[in-house]
């Protein structure tokens, strides 16, 4: 599951941050476009940017909030406790 959302991050999560920043700001400043995000992306990762990488394991990060908080609701206690 942890590779799975680690690829969405990768490959499908600059898609809508794509589209979501052309609606709100406009035109990337790149010409390369959709692929000059794609490329600060992984010049990001390679460069250990925490911001990136912030950006790349997002999708775990919630799906793993999500689990712990069903666990709370349902058991009434956090689970490392």
């Amino acid at each position: 599951m942890a590779l799975l959302l680690l690829v969405l991050g990768v490959v499908v999560l600059p898609l809508p941050i794509y589209w979501v920043g052309q609606l709100v700001i406009g035109e990337y400043p790149s010409e390369q476009g959709l692929w000059g995000l794609e490329k600060a992306i992984w010049t990001d990762l390679i460069r250990l940017n925490p911001l990136g990488w912030f950006l790349v394991l997002s999708p775990y990060a919630v799906v793993q909030m999500v689990r712990i908080g069903r666990s709370v609701w349902r058991e009434g206690k956090a689970p490392w406790s």
